[in-house]
């Protein structure tokens, strides 16, 4: 009942049954990347009341459903890099930072009411096209850092992106397919210190 951190990586773990971590209630860090699990169901992490950071990274999971992290109150970081989501649902968490690079997303769902905490999302390398297609940002007003790098982003519009801007500090755009670029988008971007627009298709730089 003591136990703070489980490392359980690279392994060949492929199935976790329901209640398998029954009784740990003080471990705070849980840590499964590098092996072979496929799905996740929120019995699975019944009493980690006192979770804060999970890592799955490395792993083969395709898609998280509404509910699935609900049983951890405490979690602030949530790792699933590298893997293969196409669809990711996030609710009754109080994540600080996201990491879903190197995925295959088109769809996330974030429940703004419970996400109040949210600082960081890392998105680079999923293949994304358009921002409005992927998500909303309106509520998240606490978010400081973005990243899109490394994805098919041609177009973006502000109003998908409102919320965040009174408090974003780092903002990374680079290798996409972006072509133009409206001063007005970056207007309302009051505490922005690091944007990052390079090595994309920019040619017109629009000016009020």
């Amino acid at each position: 009942k003591n136990l703070a951190e489980l490392l359980l990586s690279h392994n060949k773990i492929s199935h976790i049954e329901s209640y398998a971590f029954k009784g740990l209630i003080s471990l705070k860090y849980l840590d499964l990347k590098n092996n072979l699990i496929k799905n996740l169901n929120r019995e699975i992490f019944y009493e980690l009341n006192s979770l804060n950071n999970l890592n799955l990274e490395s792993n083969f999971i395709e898609e998280i459903n509404d509910g699935s992290l609900s049983n951890l109150k405490m979690l602030n970081k949530l790792s699933l890099t590298y893997n293969l989501l196409q669809k990711i649902q996030i609710d009754n968490q109080l994540i600080k930072v996201l990491e879903l690079e190197y995925n295959k997303l088109n769809e996330l769902s974030i429940n703004s009411e419970y996400a109040v905490d949210l600082e960081s999302i890392d998105l680079r390398n999923n293949g994304l096209k358009m921002i409005e297609n992927l998500f909303l940002f309106n509520s998240f007003i606490k978010i400081k850092s973005l990243d899109m790098s490394f994805n098919e982003i041609n177009y973006f519009n502000s109003k998908f992106l409102k919320g965040i801007e009174k408090n974003i500090r780092i903002f990374t755009l680079s290798n996409n397919y972006i072509h133009f670029v409206k001063n007005s988008f970056f207007e309302n971007f009051y505490k922005l210190d690091w944007l990052n627009l390079s090595h994309n298709k920019i040619s017109v730089i629009e000016v009020k």
